[in-house]
């Protein structure tokens, strides 16, 4: 089960997109322990930092369409099938387009999750026998968010999975083709299970990796060591293994890396120890190269007119 856990992680990285994979990466770096509560969980103030740091080192950030990739990681760091708790789904969806709604993240996440176990424990799982159960777990599941709205919505977002996973039972390809998290699942569990194509969504591509590594359909990692050490990383969490602490009310700021002159070594509340390999300063905009335990960053800051 150890192997076919770290394998899933790791194939969620193979994909050809630069920002999905440092976004997945960034996600993996943002679970907690939270002893109380039993479970991993999705520490936002530390994806917050994490994405602030990012627009300094790289490629132009976009907003989610599907809400997937921050679930990812989430999922295989818990083995309980459990409901997101308020902080977490904030943080999915201030990295999610403005038309993902909250409740189709929360029930999308459930899906996600009891899925996934599923898979793990039967890799010879039948599509009629899945979407049973998804059925199942979503008509017996208990927990409600806080107020009137959230309720209503959290519930008219139930009906909808339901909805669609009937759809997916009768191989309804047409009929789960919308960009939402809910129907971006029932996309990917139908090439898994009814009729394989290539994905073309990096979310959903992503999501496909990990499902198939889940199911024992590994491909050839090729994602170097520091995705390795944060795959095994997030198996650990699951495992009560290692604990990690929440991230609090520390402040972060990168351009406090400005400070840094060549051959330098300081402790960053992000990145950990940083030493600047090299300082450049190239008309208004500081270049700053940096290493770390996560491996190497290019920093640049531009200087205010």
């Amino acid at each position: 089960m150890q192997t076919k856990i770290i394998k899933s992680i790791e194939s969620a990285f193979c994909i050809d997109d630069e920002y999905s994979r440092d976004l997945l990466k960034l996600a993996a770096k943002s679970l907690a322990t939270d002893e109380t509560a039993g479970c991993t969980v999705f520490d936002s103030s530390r994806f917050k930092c994490e994405q602030i740091y990012y627009k300094f080192y790289g490629v132009q950030p976009r907003k989610l369409e599907y809400a997937i990739l921050p679930m990812i990681p989430l999922i295989a760091a818990n083995k309980k099938t459990r409901g997101l708790f308020a902080e977490e789904l904030s943080g999915i969806k201030a990295a999610s387009s403005d038309k993902v709604k909250p409740s189709d993240i929360q029930i999308a996440y459930l899906l996600l999750a009891f899925s996934y176990e599923s898979m793990l424990k039967n890799k010879k799982l039948e599509l009629a026998k899945l979407t049973g159960g998804m059925r199942n777990m979503l008509f017996d599941y208990s927990e409600r968010p806080k107020g009137t709205l959230e309720i209503i919505a959290f519930e008219k977002s139930r009906i909808y999975a339901i909805q669609k996973i009937d759809r997916l039972q009768r191989k309804d390809r047409e009929g789960i083709s919308e960009k939402t998290p809910i129907d971006g699942l029932m996309q990917v569990l139908f090439q898994l299970f009814v009729e394989d194509c290539e994905e073309n969504d990096a979310e959903l591509s992503s999501l496909k990796g990990f499902y198939a590594g889940a199911l024992g359909m590994n491909g050839t990692f090729e994602g170097g060591s520091f995705i390795k050490s944060l795959c095994e990383y997030v198996y650990k969490l699951r495992e009560g293994l290692i604990k990690k602490e929440g991230f609090s009310n520390v402040v972060c700021d990168p351009r406090s890396l400005v400070l840094l002159k060549e051959g330098e070594c300081s402790e960053d509340p992000i990145l950990g120890r940083v030493c600047a390999k090299s300082v450049r300063l190239d008309g208004d905009v500081l270049s700053i190269r940096l290493d770390a335990k996560s491996g190497e960053y290019a920093f640049k800051f531009k200087r205010k007119q």
